[in-house]
């Protein structure tokens, strides 16, 4: 039994770390303050027209040690010990440096159930992204999720992240804790 348990784990760390000896990570933002919607929108919800979005953009000069690196997961850290939820992640570059409309396109880089657990939200992600060194966008598309309280820290401007969900268009005054994972 130990034994599977050991295979198990050694397995997940390989893939979260993209197989990578030279796994390096950065943590964005400090965690002090609290949001019960960002990264995370409870569901279920009135669905109009869409599953909810929270575009979070993390600015060029914050993020330089990633510049033409691999990016293989991400965290965000929660007051919630545990919970699940429905999303993909999906990753884009942009020059804007602030979140004034919905941004399109993008990579998805992860689609599935993700499950937190001891105050945490690890994303690994199943598909490679390369970044290439100006504003990152995170899209987070939520299908379906429990309540979730994220860390993070409150910010005045520039405004840097964006709900866009049914009946719902919003600036908010809050950045989450983040570490992305890179080689």
């Amino acid at each position: 039994m130990k034994r599977i348990i050991f295979v198990s784990t050694f397995i997940l760390s390989l893939i979260f770390c993209g197989f990578s000896q030279n796994r390096t990570q950065i943590t964005i933002n400090d965690g002090v303050a609290t949001c019960d919607i960002i990264p995370f929108y409870e569901t279920p919800y009135t669905r109009v027209t869409s599953d909810p979005v929270i575009q979070i953009l993390y600015n060029r000069d914050s993020i330089v040690d990633m510049k033409d690196k691999v990016l293989r997961g991400i965290t965000f850290y929660t007051t919630t010990q545990s919970a699940k939820a429905v999303i993909d992640v999906v990753v884009k570059e942009t020059g804007r440096n602030k979140a004034g409309s919905a941004i399109s396109g993008g990579i998805t880089v992860f689609r599935g159930m993700v499950n937190i657990k001891n105050h945490r939200i690890d994303i690994p992600f199943n598909k490679i992204y390369r970044y290439k060194g100006k504003t990152l966008v995170i899209k987070i598309i939520i299908t379906q999720s429990d309540r979730i309280s994220c860390k993070g820290t409150t910010i005045t401007t520039p405004k840097q992240t964006l709900i866009i969900s049914p009946g719902l268009w919003d600036h908010v005054t809050f950045s989450p804790k983040t570490t992305f994972v890179y080689y």
